[in-house]
């Protein structure tokens, strides 16, 4: 062997992790992929107030400041995004959005629902707790835990001591699928975290309410119980994504092969029951987003082609608008939403 060989062996034997990850950074990102990061650049153009680090909106009610739930949005596809690149600029995005939070932290525990608005909202504040969680993982910072587990003794204080479930509001009794389902990926996270008990029984307790009052005979989940004890059984893609992701939260939790069989089933149901283009607009692509990243986040495990490929035609449609600048009536809070569900459907099947 060649001195010049000797050393690029031992250079690669030494240093292999590095020029595999500097291979892998040099990995042309997909065509989707770069969109996804277009599309962020184009919310923070159209929607962030850069002197208060907030995003705004106009033209309706929520305006000026956005509300919790479309803020939680575009948290979540900024991290979908920096998971993407690794770039430093998409990492810093997704810190002061982190820290923006402290807008809406109520003394009470918990967020509000906006910046100068009391009301406090259960299922905002799962999103919000799961996107800790996953800036977690990217971050690999320690305080978000805690931080996601007092946001979780929030959520769980609003749960019905008589029929059980979250409740959507500290003022609303109506129990959504949507308040309750998302605590399960909450609790089972926080207890494979931290190994607290406590975390691992309310997932089973959270689940089991989902299961015996809110799942229809046909295996899918319905919408919400209103306050007067009836049930909404619209069936709505985000509740059956968010179904999907509790079931995957205990899977690797427990190593129960049962629970990873019952997301896998699922998401077959749901393909069938949502087939057809889903090219919805506002707080309707958001609860498709949150859908298809559930159903990506199985991966090879239970590929639907149907539901993917629903995922990639919204991406193919939004591209004609998502990149322009948009019309001041196009800012309110629901072009807020959509174009958060934009990004964060391209990030997730980008991956």
């Amino acid at each position: 062997m060649t001195s010049v060989m000797l050393c690029c062996a031992l250079f690669v034997l030494l240093c292999g992790e590095s020029v595999a990850a500097l291979t892998k950074n040099r990995h042309p990102l997909s065509r989707t992929a770069r969109f996804a990061i277009q599309a962020i650049d184009r919310l923070d153009t159209e929607f962030l107030d850069s002197a208060t680090g907030l995003y705004g909106v106009t033209g309706d009610k929520y305006g000026p400041t956005a509300a919790l739930w479309p803020t939680s949005q575009v948290l979540a596809g900024a991290i979908g995004v920096a998971r993407l690149t690794g770039a430093s600029n998409d990492l810093a995005r997704v810190r002061r959005i982190l820290a923006s939070l402290r807008n809406y932290a109520s003394p009470g525990g918990g967020f509000r629902v906006g910046v100068r608005l009391w009301r406090r909202y259960y299922d905002d504040n799962n999103w919000i707790a799961l996107d800790m969680l996953d800036a977690y993982d990217l971050l690999h910072d320690a305080s978000l835990i805690r931080d996601a587990e007092q946001v979780f003794s929030f959520i769980i204080s609003g749960w019905d001591p008589v029929g059980g479930g979250i409740h959507w509001a500290t003022d609303r009794m109506d129990r959504p699928t949507a308040a309750t389902a998302p605590a399960i990926t909450v609790a089972a996270r926080l207890a494979l975290l931290t190994g607290k008990a406590k975390y691992r029984d309310w997932a089973y307790r959270l689940l089991n309410w989902e299961v015996t009052r809110m799942r229809d005979p046909t295996g899918l989940y319905w919408d919400h119980i209103r306050e007067n004890g009836t049930v909404d059984r619209a069936i709505v893609s985000y509740n059956q994504g968010v179904m999907i992701e509790a079931f995957l939260g205990l899977s690797r939790l427990t190593g129960d092969t049962t629970y990873l069989a019952s997301a896998m089933q699922l998401a077959k149901l749901s393909a069938q029951a949502l087939a057809g283009r889903r090219h919805n607009r506002g707080r309707f692509a958001a609860y498709d987003a949150i859908y298809y990243q559930a159903v990506r986040n199985l991966g090879g495990l239970s590929p639907q082609p149907t539901a993917m490929q629903q995922a990639q035609d919204f991406i193919g449609w939004a591209q004609s608008f998502a990149l322009s600048p948009r019309a001041a009536n196009q800012r309110d809070e629901e072009g807020l939403i959509e174009q958060a569900a934009i990004v964060i459907t391209a990030a997730a099947i980008s991956r």
